[in-house]
């Protein structure tokens, strides 16, 4: 990813329970969320709402179930241990300071503050892979690296080897894009939590429960359990996108997803979808 047009690298995950980055654990509902038989048709509707419009690679699909206390283990286990629980004070204002969410290839970024949840979301092989002009040129190698040393010639070692890494924006690592969720009047962000045995990451919402978020061990796919309904969900799309001469991106909804496709390079697309 990204890839061309028409080659859609999304697979539906194969049926619950749901996996977690923990090796040999996997998780469904809680006897009354029903978190379960949403996610298997949450997976079944995605391709079918968007393959009339759009085939793209996907950055991450995430299931959003409002009103549900949380997910649950499948298997009765222990409570975790309290050292393998970090614990933030929040509000969290900034994405570098966030609980890291992911199973090594896809994943987020969870902070917030005042009314919003923010979910940074990114994927490991969304780069733009375009060649910077320097490293084109007949001269760009190491034989002429060693007879501009031998030269004691600076100013073209200079310009073939620093130069590139501020004259032009790519190749570089994509972001993906930013999910905020607004939520209703009177409920506000408090602290947060990271559960290490259990790769769940929760946001306190004093007098409301905790907001908890899972992202699959095997597939760009996550969960998100609130204990209220959002007034609004959006996405951001990265500024610096523009900076690569990327188009605006494309927002769309339909049976209850909603989704946004942004176009990369050399006809790449890649999509996040919520539902």
């Amino acid at each position: 990813m990204p890839t061309r047009k028409g080659a859609s690298a999304f697979r539906p995950l194969d049926g619950c329970p749901f996996a977690c980055p923990r090796s040999g654990r996997s998780f469904r509902a809680g006897p009354h969320t029903g978190i379960a038989p949403a996610l298997s048709r949450f997976l079944q509707c995605v391709p079918n709402a968007m393959t009339p419009r759009i085939n793209v690679s996907f950055l991450v699909s995430l299931l959003l179930a409002a009103g549900f206390p949380g997910l649950a283990p499948a298997a009765a286990s222990p409570a975790t241990d309290p050292a393998k629980v970090l614990k933030l004070a929040g509000p969290i204002t900034r994405w570098d300071e966030a609980i890291p969410l992911g199973n090594g290839l896809t994943g987020g970024l969870l902070w917030g503050e005042t009314n919003q949840i923010r979910l940074s979301l990114d994927r490991g092989g969304l780069w733009d892979t375009r060649p910077h002009p320097i490293t084109t040129r007949d001269t760009w190698d190491y034989a002429h690296l060693k007879q501009w040393v031998a030269e004691g010639n600076q100013k073209e070692i200079s310009a073939h080897f620093d130069a590139c890494y501020d004259t032009d924006t790519h190749p570089t690592k994509i972001p993906g894009g930013r999910l905020v969720i607004d939520l209703p009047a009177g409920c506000s962000v408090g602290d947060f939590a990271l559960d290490m045995h259990q790769a769940i990451g929760s946001v306190e919402l004093p007098g409301r429960g905790a907001a908890r978020f899972l992202f699959s061990a095997t597939r760009p796919v996550a969960v998100a359990t609130l204990p209220v309904k959002p007034v609004r969900l959006r996405f951001q799309r990265p500024e610096s996108l523009s900076k690569l001469g990327y188009p605006p991106a494309r927002f769309g909804q339909r049976d209850g997803l909603f989704w946004m496709v942004q176009e990369t390079v050399a006809d790449g697309q890649y999509a996040v979808v919520v539902g």
